[in-house]
């Protein structure tokens, strides 16, 4: 039995052993409950890969950040357009990696943007020059294997 209350119903998604109940639980609409349910240790392989794709980025942080994640579902993360899942993911994979090193790079250029951005007050990630932005994506298409799909941008 699901519980009625959100309080309730995020203690189950954060304890229960059950993939059963955790799966209904991913489809919560309290963005708190799905969170619960993407660190939980106990929820199956395809609820993860489901709460991948939720469009709320502590959600997949969540699925990035729990130990049981399958190493796939980690590199996709690792490519995420949220820098907190990026770094969440890059933390699970082998460290010496071509993609970590991508991933760490990409990482690297973004903080410098935003530290600018914040230091100066100015919109500097979304005006850095396209063809930077084209080619860091590209780099990381390309490590990633993904032939042709797309991922980050800073648009």
């Amino acid at each position: 039995m699901i519980p009625e209350f959100e309080d309730e119903r995020i203690d189950l998604a954060a304890t229960s052993e059950d993939a059963d109940t955790l799966a209904i639980l991913a489809s919560d609409r309290s963005d708190s409950v799905r969170e619960a349910v993407a660190g939980n240790p106990h929820a199956a392989i395809e609820t993860l890969w489901r709460l991948s794709e939720d469009s709320d980025d502590f959600i997949r942080e969540a699925v990035a950040r729990n130990t049981t994640t399958p190493s796939e579902l980690v590199e996709k993360l690792a490519l995420d357009p949220d820098l907190a899942t990026r770094e969440a993911a890059l933390k699970r994979l082998p460290p010496d990696s071509k993609l970590a090193d991508e991933v760490r790079r990409a990482i690297a250029v973004e903080r410098r943007y935003l530290a600018e951005e914040k230091r100066d007050g100015s919109n500097t990630l979304r005006r850095m020059p396209a063809h930077k932005r084209a080619a860091a994506i590209a780099r990381l298409e390309q490590v990633a294997g993904l032939g042709g799909a797309r991922l980050v941008d800073f648009d």
